[in-house]
Protein backbone atom coordinates (compact mmCIF):
# COMPACT_ATOMS: atom_id res chain seq x y z
CA UNK A 1 0.00 0.00 0.00
CA UNK A 2 1.66 3.60 -1.02
CA UNK A 3 1.23 6.48 1.13
CA UNK A 4 -0.63 8.12 -1.05
CA UNK A 5 -3.48 5.42 -1.54
CA UNK A 6 -3.36 5.73 2.45
CA UNK A 7 -3.58 9.65 2.47
CA UNK A 8 -6.53 9.26 -0.38
CA UNK A 9 -8.19 7.09 1.72
CA UNK A 10 -7.84 8.46 5.14
CA UNK A 11 -7.95 12.21 5.25
CA UNK A 12 -10.94 12.99 3.31
CA UNK A 13 -13.02 10.73 5.86
CA UNK A 14 -10.84 12.37 8.45
CA UNK A 15 -11.63 16.15 7.55
CA UNK A 16 -14.97 15.35 6.81
CA UNK A 17 -15.93 13.72 10.19
CA UNK A 18 -17.25 13.99 13.06
CA UNK A 19 -14.62 13.43 16.64
CA UNK A 20 -14.34 10.50 17.55
CA UNK A 21 -15.59 10.68 20.75
CA UNK A 22 -17.17 13.26 22.97
CA UNK A 23 -18.12 13.64 26.94
CA UNK A 24 -20.87 12.78 28.80
CA UNK A 25 -22.51 15.43 30.91
CA UNK A 26 -21.44 14.45 34.28
CA UNK A 27 -17.70 14.44 32.68
CA UNK A 28 -18.44 17.70 31.59
CA UNK A 29 -19.02 19.14 35.20
CA UNK A 30 -16.27 16.98 36.37
CA UNK A 31 -13.99 19.03 33.71
CA UNK A 32 -15.48 22.40 34.77
CA UNK A 33 -14.64 21.70 38.03
CA UNK A 34 -11.09 20.74 37.32
CA UNK A 35 -10.27 24.45 35.43
CA UNK A 36 -12.68 25.87 38.49
CA UNK A 37 -10.07 24.83 40.70
CA UNK A 38 -6.99 26.36 38.85
CA UNK A 39 -8.66 29.50 38.62
CA UNK A 40 -10.17 29.38 35.01
CA UNK A 41 -13.62 31.16 34.86
CA UNK A 42 -16.50 28.98 33.03
CA UNK A 43 -16.66 29.93 29.30
CA UNK A 44 -12.87 31.61 29.33
CA UNK A 45 -10.86 30.94 26.56
CA UNK A 46 -7.93 28.76 27.28
CA UNK A 47 -5.12 26.90 25.31
CA UNK A 48 -2.96 23.88 26.08
CA UNK A 49 0.97 23.57 25.23
CA UNK A 50 3.95 21.09 26.30
CA UNK A 51 7.17 19.89 24.01
CA UNK A 52 9.01 16.49 23.74
CA UNK A 53 10.18 16.21 27.73
CA UNK A 54 13.35 13.69 28.55
CA UNK A 55 11.19 12.89 31.56
CA UNK A 56 8.63 11.19 29.93
CA UNK A 57 10.56 9.05 28.21
CA UNK A 58 12.78 8.05 30.87
CA UNK A 59 10.04 7.49 33.55
CA UNK A 60 7.28 6.24 31.25
CA UNK A 61 8.64 5.09 28.09
CA UNK A 62 11.53 3.23 29.10
CA UNK A 63 9.36 1.85 32.05
CA UNK A 64 6.98 0.15 29.47
CA UNK A 65 9.39 -1.09 27.36
CA UNK A 66 10.89 -3.05 30.27
CA UNK A 67 7.42 -4.37 30.69
CA UNK A 68 6.65 -5.12 27.17
CA UNK A 69 10.66 -6.89 26.45
CA UNK A 70 10.86 -5.05 23.58
CA UNK A 71 12.98 -1.71 22.17
CA UNK A 72 11.04 1.29 21.87
CA UNK A 73 13.73 3.66 20.36
CA UNK A 74 12.01 6.97 21.25
CA UNK A 75 13.42 6.54 24.67
CA UNK A 76 16.55 6.66 23.61
CA UNK A 77 18.94 9.73 24.46
CA UNK A 78 19.42 9.56 21.05
CA UNK A 79 16.64 11.47 20.08
CA UNK A 80 16.92 14.07 22.63
CA UNK A 81 18.10 16.41 20.11
CA UNK A 82 14.76 16.34 19.09
CA UNK A 83 13.91 18.24 22.35
CA UNK A 84 12.52 21.79 22.03
CA UNK A 85 13.10 23.98 24.96
CA UNK A 86 10.36 24.83 26.81
CA UNK A 87 11.73 29.03 27.59
CA UNK A 88 11.18 29.24 23.85
CA UNK A 89 7.12 28.68 24.38
CA UNK A 90 6.80 31.17 27.21
CA UNK A 91 6.79 34.45 25.17
CA UNK A 92 4.11 32.29 23.39
CA UNK A 93 2.13 31.72 26.44
CA UNK A 94 2.72 35.35 27.54
CA UNK A 95 1.28 36.36 23.98
CA UNK A 96 -2.05 34.43 24.90
CA UNK A 97 -2.28 35.56 28.18
CA UNK A 98 -2.10 38.84 27.53
CA UNK A 99 -4.77 38.32 24.28
CA UNK A 100 -7.31 37.44 27.45
CA UNK A 101 -6.90 33.31 26.93
CA UNK A 102 -5.53 31.05 29.81
CA UNK A 103 -2.46 29.09 28.70
CA UNK A 104 -2.05 25.66 30.38
CA UNK A 105 1.46 23.93 30.19
CA UNK A 106 0.41 19.92 29.56
CA UNK A 107 2.57 16.97 30.24
CA UNK A 108 2.35 13.40 32.24
CA UNK A 109 5.56 13.51 33.19
CA UNK A 110 7.94 16.82 33.34
CA UNK A 111 11.54 17.88 33.81
CA UNK A 112 10.75 21.07 35.82
CA UNK A 113 7.93 23.40 37.06
CA UNK A 114 7.20 26.52 35.29
CA UNK A 115 8.98 29.55 36.30
CA UNK A 116 6.99 31.37 39.20
CA UNK A 117 6.98 34.99 37.70
CA UNK A 118 5.03 34.43 34.86
CA UNK A 119 1.71 35.97 34.13
CA UNK A 120 -1.14 34.68 36.02
CA UNK A 121 -3.29 32.86 33.51
CA UNK A 122 -0.46 30.85 32.50
CA UNK A 123 -0.76 27.63 34.19
CA UNK A 124 1.53 24.81 35.34
CA UNK A 125 -1.51 22.26 34.96
CA UNK A 126 1.16 19.40 34.68
CA UNK A 127 2.81 20.07 38.24
CA UNK A 128 0.03 21.09 40.24
CA UNK A 129 -3.59 19.99 39.28
CA UNK A 130 -2.72 17.15 36.90
CA UNK A 131 -4.84 13.83 36.24
CA UNK A 132 -5.40 11.59 33.89
CA UNK A 133 -9.03 12.64 33.19
CA UNK A 134 -8.05 16.11 33.42
CA UNK A 135 -5.35 15.83 30.67
CA UNK A 136 -8.12 14.40 28.14
CA UNK A 137 -10.90 17.11 28.70
CA UNK A 138 -8.37 19.96 29.02
CA UNK A 139 -6.92 18.95 25.26
CA UNK A 140 -10.65 17.60 23.71
CA UNK A 141 -12.13 21.47 25.16
CA UNK A 142 -9.32 23.84 24.26
CA UNK A 143 -9.43 26.32 21.73
CA UNK A 144 -6.47 24.88 20.10
CA UNK A 145 -3.17 22.78 21.45
CA UNK A 146 0.23 23.66 21.05
CA UNK A 147 3.04 21.13 20.78
CA UNK A 148 6.58 21.30 20.60
CA UNK A 149 7.34 17.64 19.01
CA UNK A 150 5.06 15.89 21.77
CA UNK A 151 2.29 13.66 21.29
CA UNK A 152 -0.33 15.44 22.99
CA UNK A 153 -1.64 16.96 20.02
CA UNK A 154 -3.23 13.17 18.74
CA UNK A 155 -5.66 13.61 22.01
CA UNK A 156 -6.78 17.19 20.79
CA UNK A 157 -7.39 15.91 16.87
CA UNK A 158 -9.15 12.64 18.28
CA UNK A 159 -11.75 15.21 19.90
CA UNK A 160 -11.74 17.89 16.31
CA UNK A 161 -9.80 20.70 18.25
CA UNK A 162 -7.34 22.77 16.16
CA UNK A 163 -3.38 22.08 16.79
CA UNK A 164 -0.35 24.07 16.07
CA UNK A 165 2.48 21.34 15.62
CA UNK A 166 5.95 23.09 16.21
CA UNK A 167 9.97 21.39 16.52
CA UNK A 168 8.36 17.90 15.18
CA UNK A 169 10.38 15.25 13.72
CA UNK A 170 11.47 14.29 11.38
CA UNK A 171 11.00 17.83 9.25
CA UNK A 172 8.13 16.96 6.79
CA UNK A 173 5.63 15.35 8.80
CA UNK A 174 2.78 17.63 9.31
CA UNK A 175 -0.54 17.74 11.43
CA UNK A 176 -3.72 16.11 9.64
CA UNK A 177 -6.30 18.37 10.23
CA UNK A 178 -7.37 20.78 7.36
CA UNK A 179 -7.54 23.50 10.13
CA UNK A 180 -4.11 22.80 11.90
CA UNK A 181 -0.65 25.05 11.28
CA UNK A 182 3.03 23.86 10.99
CA UNK A 183 6.78 25.16 11.96
CA UNK A 184 8.97 22.40 10.70
CA UNK A 185 12.70 22.34 12.11
CA UNK A 186 15.11 23.69 9.72
CA UNK A 187 17.67 21.28 8.58
CA UNK A 188 21.87 23.33 8.13
CA UNK A 189 24.55 21.85 6.30
CA UNK A 190 27.90 22.24 8.15
CA UNK A 191 30.01 21.46 5.46
CA UNK A 192 28.07 23.70 2.81
CA UNK A 193 27.25 26.56 5.06
CA UNK A 194 23.44 26.38 4.25
CA UNK A 195 20.04 25.37 5.03
CA UNK A 196 18.56 22.64 3.25
CA UNK A 197 15.84 23.28 0.81
CA UNK A 198 12.21 22.13 2.06
CA UNK A 199 12.17 19.70 -0.72
CA UNK A 200 15.81 18.55 0.62
CA UNK A 201 14.73 18.37 3.92
CA UNK A 202 11.46 16.46 3.39
CA UNK A 203 13.34 14.01 1.34
CA UNK A 204 16.06 13.75 3.81
CA UNK A 205 13.85 13.59 6.98
CA UNK A 206 13.08 9.81 7.53
CA UNK A 207 17.22 9.76 7.40
CA UNK A 208 17.39 12.38 10.84
CA UNK A 209 15.46 10.64 13.92
CA UNK A 210 18.49 10.56 16.01
CA UNK A 211 21.59 12.55 17.36
CA UNK A 212 24.17 10.40 15.55
CA UNK A 213 22.46 10.83 12.28
CA UNK A 214 23.29 14.28 12.52
CA UNK A 215 26.59 14.74 13.68
CA UNK A 216 27.59 11.56 10.88
CA UNK A 217 26.25 14.00 7.96
CA UNK A 218 27.36 17.54 9.46
CA UNK A 219 23.81 18.76 9.79
CA UNK A 220 21.94 20.72 12.83
CA UNK A 221 18.85 20.34 13.52
CA UNK A 222 17.50 24.47 13.71
CA UNK A 223 14.53 24.57 16.00
CA UNK A 224 11.86 27.39 16.53
CA UNK A 225 12.61 30.85 17.69
CA UNK A 226 10.22 32.52 20.25
CA UNK A 227 9.25 35.25 17.69
CA UNK A 228 8.59 32.01 15.13
CA UNK A 229 6.32 30.31 18.11
CA UNK A 230 4.28 33.49 18.96
CA UNK A 231 3.92 34.54 15.51
CA UNK A 232 2.16 31.12 13.79
CA UNK A 233 -0.09 30.44 16.90
CA UNK A 234 -1.01 33.77 16.53
CA UNK A 235 -2.51 33.29 13.27
CA UNK A 236 -4.25 30.27 14.41
CA UNK A 237 -6.41 32.42 17.07
CA UNK A 238 -6.92 34.84 14.34
CA UNK A 239 -7.90 32.31 11.63
CA UNK A 240 -10.18 30.74 14.78
CA UNK A 241 -11.80 34.44 15.16
CA UNK A 242 -12.68 34.72 11.69
CA UNK A 243 -10.02 38.08 11.50
CA UNK A 244 -6.78 37.00 9.90
CA UNK A 245 -5.30 38.93 7.15
CA UNK A 246 -2.59 37.43 4.86
CA UNK A 247 -1.02 38.81 2.46
CA UNK A 248 -1.12 38.63 -1.44
CA UNK A 249 1.74 36.12 -1.49
CA UNK A 250 0.48 33.47 0.68
CA UNK A 251 -1.66 31.22 -1.64
CA UNK A 252 1.10 30.77 -3.52
CA UNK A 253 3.79 30.30 -1.41
CA UNK A 254 1.40 27.89 0.40
CA UNK A 255 1.51 26.11 -3.09
CA UNK A 256 4.95 25.91 -4.14
CA UNK A 257 5.57 24.38 -0.37
CA UNK A 258 2.83 21.67 -0.83
CA UNK A 259 4.61 21.08 -4.51
CA UNK A 260 7.87 19.82 -2.73
CA UNK A 261 6.17 16.96 -1.52
CA UNK A 262 6.24 13.32 -3.67
CA UNK A 263 3.79 11.24 -3.15
CA UNK A 264 5.81 8.42 -1.01
CA UNK A 265 7.01 11.54 0.86
CA UNK A 266 5.70 11.41 4.77
CA UNK A 267 2.69 14.70 4.65
CA UNK A 268 1.88 14.08 1.13
CA UNK A 269 -1.62 15.82 0.31
CA UNK A 270 -2.24 16.48 4.25
CA UNK A 271 -3.84 19.62 4.46
CA UNK A 272 -2.80 21.08 7.03
CA UNK A 273 -0.88 24.78 6.56
CA UNK A 274 2.45 25.64 6.86
CA UNK A 275 2.97 29.02 9.52
CA UNK A 276 2.29 32.34 7.04
CA UNK A 277 5.09 34.44 8.01
CA UNK A 278 7.42 31.48 8.98
CA UNK A 279 6.81 30.53 4.90
CA UNK A 280 7.33 34.18 3.70
CA UNK A 281 10.77 34.34 5.67
CA UNK A 282 12.12 31.47 4.54
CA UNK A 283 10.76 31.38 1.45
CA UNK A 284 14.15 31.26 -0.46
CA UNK A 285 13.82 27.86 0.79
CA UNK A 286 11.32 26.45 -1.85
CA UNK A 287 12.51 25.15 -5.34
Amino acid sequence: VTLQLVVENTYPSYIGGQPSTDFLPDEMKKGRQILAEMGVPEGAEFICFGVRDAAYYQQVVLAEESVARHPNTEGSERTYIRNPGLENYLQMAADRAENGQYALRMGSVVSSPLPGDLHEKIIDYSTVNRSAFGDIFLLGNCKFTVTGGAGIFWISEAFDRPVVMIDNSPAGWRPPGSRDLFIPPKLWINAEQRYMTFRESIKAAPSYMFQDDYERDGIVLVLATPDEISAVTREMDQRLEGIWVGEDEDEELQRRFNSCYNPNDQGYQVPSRIGAEFLRTYSNLLD
